[in-house]
């Protein structure tokens, strides 16, 4: 090969080597300014969580001791009303068994009394009686 054509195909490649690399250049260049402007946003964002978790850290213990406030008023009721209840059950259970006394009782004497009606004899005439006379004196009269 001729000198002259080797300075050419050297100068050729010279020519396509600068154009690539101004490409890759410019490629790069790109890609460093979205990085430029991801580390801008990213930075935007950390000074909005500095100056907004403060005091959502604030609202947010303020909402938690709430919670808990309810939490243990809402125990100290349920245990209240279980203890009513626990109360009220035993005054009911008193109740039940005083009214199948009672009823027992009621029960007993009905019985009783029905058995006495229908066992008695029909009075006879030589029983006692006790005659009222128009004063004031009663009289036994046999």
């Amino acid at each position: 090969m001729s000198p002259a054509v080797l300075d050419a195909t050297i100068a050729l490649s010279m020519v396509f080597l600068a154009a690539s690399t101004t490409f890759l250049v410019a490629a790069l260049l790109g890609v460093i300014w979205k990085g430029r402007d991801t580390l801008g946003a990213i930075e935007r964002l950390a000074i909005t969580i500095d100056q907004e978790v403060g005091p959502t850290a604030v609202q947010v213990r303020e909402v938690l001791d709430g919670v808990n406030q309810l939490k243990g008023v809402t125990t100290q009721r349920i245990t209240a009303v279980t203890h009513k209840v626990e109360e009220v059950t035993g005054t009911v259970g008193t109740a039940v068994d005083q009214a199948q006394k009672q009823t027992s009782v009621l029960k007993s004497g009905l019985l009783a009394g029905i058995t006495a009606y229908f066992s008695q004899k029909a009075p006879q005439e030589s029983d006692k009686q006790i005659r009222m006379d128009r004063g004031d004196r009663h009289e036994l009269k046999q």
